[in-house]
């Protein structure tokens, strides 16, 4: 409750105040060309991944918080009519909170402070991603590790030998695999798995390999073989994903993963 009074009483004089003595038009550019892409950026990068999280575990205590570092985005627009035209005087104590901590529960007789994350990593593309540890990881200890955007089990990255081509395949969901064997490396997928390929798609990867894999490479079972697809997305780089094992070309194992009979499916013109 008193973490919502921070924001009415803070937040809205400050925004007031900012909104009358520079104007609508000014404040809304600048929150157009600064404070919403780092706000939304923030917000997307860290906030969106553990807060699923955090929400179900901890329901409206969540909302009742001050947001810390987390409000950076927005308070940089305040924080810069503070600085050059002592406006927004009054969250001079959500700039501080920002610069010094994480999210913060404001009591009547005490708070509960959380640090920053102590490693915070992404890719270009601005992905919680780090190759060699976690992506975050805060002084208690806790971790997250990530593959470009993606969630994964630590020892998918610090102990990279325990992840393997039967492991990669089994995820059951699309991302995880994809991540996994792209830490794996497709050299050494094929390599373990000793994979044949049955057929190729006339439009090279865009359309895919059919391969044919043992099952007892990937403990799938003692004897025979499955059929994978590997295939080139222009988001997702090289994937791979498991299709009937009566499919016998690269072109029905798109038609099948698309739901269309193989004779009319096309390879889209635009694939993204």
């Amino acid at each position: 409750q008193v973490g919502d009074q921070v924001w009415a009483q803070v937040g809205a004089q400050v925004g007031d105040q900012v909104g009358d003595q520079v104007g609508y038009q000014v404040g809304a550019q600048v929150w157009a060309q600064v404070g919403a892409q780092v706000a939304a950026q923030v917000r997307d990068q860290v906030a969106a991944q553990v807060g699923d999280q955090v929400r179900d575990q901890v329901g409206y205590q969540v909302w009742a918080a001050v947001y810390g570092s987390h409000d950076a985005g927005w308070l940089s627009v305040y924080d810069f009519f503070n600085r050059h035209f002592g406006f927004a005087e009054k969250a001079a104590g959500l700039f501080e909170t920002a610069k010094a901590c994480g999210w913060v529960w404001p009591f009547e007789k005490l708070a509960i402070i959380t640090d920053r994350p102590a490693v915070l990593r992404f890719d270009d593309a601005k992905r919680l991603h780090c190759a060699t540890g976690p992506a975050i990881k805060y002084l208690d200890g806790f971790a997250v590790h990530a593959w470009h955007g993606t969630r994964v089990p630590a020892e998918w990255i610090e102990t990279p030998d325990a992840l393997t081509a039967a492991v990669a395949l089994s995820q059951t969901n699309t991302d995880m695999r994809i991540a996994a064997i792209q830490i794996l490396g497709w050299a050494k997928m094929i390599d373990q798995l000793e994979a044949k390929v049955v057929n190729r798609h006339p439009e090279g990867l865009l359309g895919g390999e059919l391969l044919a894999v043992a099952k007892s490479k990937i403990g799938a079972g003692t004897s025979g073989t499955m059929k994978i697809l590997r295939a080139e997305c222009p988001r997702n780089g090289i994937v791979a994903f498991r299709v009937p094992d009566e499919i016998t070309t690269a072109h029905e194992a798109q038609a099948w993963k698309a739901g269309l009979p193989a004779d009319i499916y096309r390879l889209p013109a635009i694939r993204t």
